[in-house]
């Protein structure tokens, strides 16, 4: 899985566009999807993804325990839902 989302860290509500990749239960982080190397990788087992109550959100929580990491934004519904499906998988063994 593969795309450009929005992010925002926990303790800021700055939005950043990112091109993120989900392989082999890791979570990169790319500037750009041109790009080579990755700035950030994250695991993801032990993680677990929360979605907003409203049906029209766009967005979802990722959290380890009980600790909110990120917050990310889709451009749409279809997109949003498509990546909270891949970051459950990619959460369990």
């Amino acid at each position: 899985m593969s795309g450009y989302l929005e992010r925002a860290k926990a303790n800021r509500k700055q939005w950043k566009r990112l091109w993120f990749v989900i392989m082999n239960k890791v979570l990169y982080t790319y500037a750009a999807s041109e790009d080579v190397a990755a700035l950030e990788s994250q695991p993801l087992l032990g993680f677990s993804v929360q979605t907003e109550k409203a049906e029209s959100s766009l967005h979802f929580k990722l959290y380890h325990k009980s600790t909110l990491h990120y917050i990310f934004r889709a451009s749409d519904s279809q997109i949003c839902d498509r990546w909270i499906e891949a970051i459950q998988e990619a959460t369990v063994l």
